[in-house]
């Protein structure tokens, strides 16, 4: 018996059995759209959600590094946003880290001892991106230098997602001329 590869009537022969197969799986998939659309609603709430941890009283700002916040999340990808004011009667400096296993973010509060008996008030806005391949603890870090300041506003918001990569920006730093250097 000869071999029928090499023939492209062969070959156009396979193309089309491969698409009637595709074509026929697409046009049965309604038949079972009840258990298809739980499948994908599950899928979905595996690999995308939202977690959010707030303490909006607060309290002192620890002197030295402490946690003063912490969001517990199950494995997964995740874009992870913190934000806290600082706020005291003098001067504030402060320093604030979201962690999140080996990404974090740092940020300072850093305000000079004012005079117009005013207090002063600073927000800390910080991200970072991680994945966690178990279940993990993202944590708020602050120390207020020795300067007592008080904290409060605190959040920690975590959204997962199933795709999320974490990478060096490939567009290079090129400062803004400020209106006085033109």
């Amino acid at each position: 018996m000869r071999s029928m590869k090499g023939k492209p009537w062969f070959r156009g022969a396979i193309t089309l059995a491969l698409v009637g197969a595709v074509a026929g799986g697409l046009m049965l998939a309604p038949v079972n759209a009840a258990h298809s659309d739980g499948h994908v609603k599950r899928l979905i709430k595996q690999v995308s959600g939202v977690y959010a941890a707030a303490d909006d009283a607060g309290g002192f700002v620890p002197t030295g590094i402490a946690t003063v916040a912490e969001l517990n999340v199950p494995a997964g990808r995740y874009a992870i946003f913190g934000k806290a004011t600082i706020h005291d009667p003098g001067a504030i400096d402060t320093q604030c880290l979201l962690v999140a296993g080996n990404h974090r973010d740092e940020g300072w509060a850093t305000v000079p001892e004012n005079t117009a008996e005013v207090e002063a008030r600073a927000t800390l806005n910080l991200q970072t991106a991680h994945r966690f391949r178990g279940g993990g603890t993202i944590r708020l870090r602050c120390d207020d230098g020795g300067d007592a300041d008080d904290i409060e506003d605190i959040k920690i918001m975590a959204i997962r997602q199933p795709i999320l990569r974490n990478s060096l920006s490939d567009v290079p730093f090129r400062p803004v001329a400020s209106p006085e250097d033109a």
